[in-house]
């Protein structure tokens, strides 16, 4: 009888034990991680000095995303991956980290990028036969900001991709049935009717290892709903992570997203954020190079209706037999680092003669990052707004309700105008929102950027999601003869985060 208790006891304890250490471990992909807290070096440690880790677990690359300590500070960590190798080739790491870490292969330290200090970059090769290889990366975090990834290729694999994905090409498992579940919406609300479809990149944010890609589900979602043409409204985000104003780097993810949007063979056209031009501490892009970038893989396709302003990055785009014409403008109008969210007055004057020779009867949507009104602010920020903002609004309304006026040293005359203004297309605010003002609908789309722990305003709304797990598009169907817009959320949020409204 004794036994037998003592027996129930023990296996209550070894329970107990279990369910301790597996609420401390986290499990989402193949490679091992263990951190340990409270780790004040200055150096990469000796890990077997520090004891027992604070959490163990496994993720899916070797950096910090996800992790409870991505915003700490005084942790050390160290992870390990079995690198299988089918063929001999060589392979080339790049090891960026804020601060030190170090990189072995088998073993052996390949990379040294130890001690105290901002974010450092490091590249080397070697050849690796065919087999498993342990690879392994010792790292530490003292204070301030924090980064570290690792990436490879081969001659299989050109492009640097995060160590532990298990494909560069391969489609998500969620991808197709959140299309599917969204294309069904819009199947039902479209009817037999005439429309015109387009999806929204908006806010992609490079931080997230391959967020990039996700320009490329988009692409691939094309056959479920037969696009009309595809907007991407800025902020690639080559400032998000410390590592992105390292030149190299920087012209690396310039390189993969240009790649992406050249997969769709119809007119791709991109307004510029913010996070292409402050430039992170080191890569500036000018508008010159973002026209080049990114409205070039569309010109062969636009049947010389794409007309781009010269080197400015400010165009507009007749859609051909829907009576549309498609307006992207320059928020971040200064080749200033660290000086956007302004429009310029030569880009205004472009604007007011632009719509002034609209053909009559024809619909006009316009596409901006920043959103001048203030349905894109925070509660309790400051109004980032300049003149240009202001002005560029009041030409909208003046536009849609056909009236005259003056400016910041503009003027214009609408009152003979006959084209309809749907409104104007943001992201840059990290959620979803619409207002009608004064004749404009105003429709910010939320986009992959992180959604700040503010307190939102009634009319605003976001999703909160993992980049690996959903996609945030909104596919937006518009109907010319009710003249209705309808935005349909593409993953994140799903049906909750749906639009529809009047022009």
């Amino acid at each position: 009888m004794i036994k037998r208790i003592l027996f129930l006891l023990l296996a209550i304890c070894l329970t107990f034990s279990a369910n301790a250490q597996q609420k401390n471990a986290k499990t989402k992909g193949d490679v091992r991680y263990k951190l340990y807290l409270n780790y004040n070096g200055r150096m990469v440690p000796d890990f077997s000095t520090l004891g027992e880790p604070n959490e163990t677990g496994t993720t899916d690359c070797i950096d910090l995303e996800g992790l409870d300590c991505e915003n700490g500070d005084h942790y050390a960590m160290t992870f390990e991956y079995d690198l299988k190798v089918k063929k001999a080739d060589t392979y080339t790491f790049r090891l960026c980290s804020d601060d030190g870490s170090n990189l072995y292969i088998d073993g052996k330290k390949l990379i040294d990028d130890d001690g105290e200090h901002g974010p450092v970059f490091k590249v080397a090769d070697i050849k690796l036969e065919k087999g498993t290889h342990l690879v392994r990366v010792d790292y530490f975090e003292y204070h301030k900001s924090q980064s570290l990834t690792l990436y490879y290729k081969n001659s299989a694999i050109p492009d640097f991709i995060p160590l532990g994905l298990k494909s560069t090409n391969a489609l998500p498992k969620f991808v197709v049935p959140q299309a599917k579940e969204t294309a069904k919406r819009v199947k039902a609300w479209k009817g037999n009717d005439e429309v015109i479809i387009f999806p929204i990149l908006t806010d992609v944010h490079t931080c997230n290892r391959t967020t990039y890609k996700h320009i490329g589900y988009m692409v691939e979602m094309d056959k479920y709903f037969g696009y009309d043409f595809m907007v991407n409204l800025g902020d690639i985000g080559l400032n998000t992570e410390p590592a992105h104003s390292l030149q190299s780097f920087a012209d690396m993810i310039i390189n993969n997203i240009r790649n992406e949007m050249a997969k769709y063979k119809g007119v791709f056209l991109f307004a510029p954020g913010n996070h292409e031009y402050d430039g992170g501490g080191g890569r500036h892009i000018t508008s010159g190079e973002l026209s080049e970038l990114f409205q070039k893989p569309s010109l062969p396709y636009a049947n010389g209706n794409l007309h781009l302003t010269d080197g400015n990055c400010w165009s507009y785009y007749d859609v051909p037999g829907k009576n549309l014409r498609l307006i992207t403008l320059n928020s971040q109008n200064t080749e200033t680092i660290g000086t956007y969210y302004t429009y310029g007055m030569e880009q205004l004057e472009w604007l007011i003669k632009l719509l002034n020779a609209t053909p009559d009867g024809t619909d006009v949507l316009v596409f901006s990052h920043f959103m001048p009104n203030e349905i894109g602010r925070w509660p309790g920020t400051k109004n980032k707004n300049d003149a240009s903002c202001n002005a560029l609004m009041s030409v909208l309304s003046a536009y849609a309700n056909k009236q005259s006026g003056k400016e910041a040293g503009l003027k214009w005359d609408f009152t003979k105008a006959n084209g309809r203004l749907l409104g104007l297309f943001t992201g840059d605010s990290h959620l979803n929102a619409h207002v009608k003002e004064n004749g404009v609908n105003y429709f910010i789309s939320q986009g992959y950027g992180r959604a700040e722990n503010k307190i939102l305003k009634p009319e605003q709304k976001r999703a909160w999601f993992n980049s690996r797990q959903s996609l945030c598009c909104d596919v937006v169907v518009i109907k010319p003869a009710t003249r209705e817009i309808h935005t349909f959320r593409v993953g994140a949020g799903g049906e909750e985060m749906d639009y529809l409204f009047r022009y």
